[in-house]
């Protein structure tokens, strides 16, 4: 899995993280990235997720269950106050 922002002022997408993939199917973690550049602080920023995966097979999928974006949030800021199935 690959997250990219888009820099608005450059017409470019920038690799902000990845991850090479799990071993198991039940691990499951979170993530949390910071946007500190002030490069995205545009109304025009956009993020984008790509999968690199095998043509052949149900093997490489991802499943991205929310992503929270909220000011001033923190490393400690890991619980959310909806519930969701």
């Amino acid at each position: 899995m690959v997250l990219e922002f888009y820099t608005p002022s450059t017409v470019t997408w920038n690799h902000i993280w990845s991850s090479p993939g799990l071993t198991t199917i039940d691990s499951f973690y979170q993530v949390m990235i910071p946007i500190k550049n002030t490069l995205y602080f545009d109304e025009a920023f956009q993020f984008r997720f790509k999968n690199y995966g095998t043509v052949t097979g149900s093997i490489a999928h991802w499943h991205l269950d929310n992503v929270f974006m909220k000011r001033f949030r923190t490393k400690n800021d890991t619980i959310r106050d909806y519930v969701a199935f």
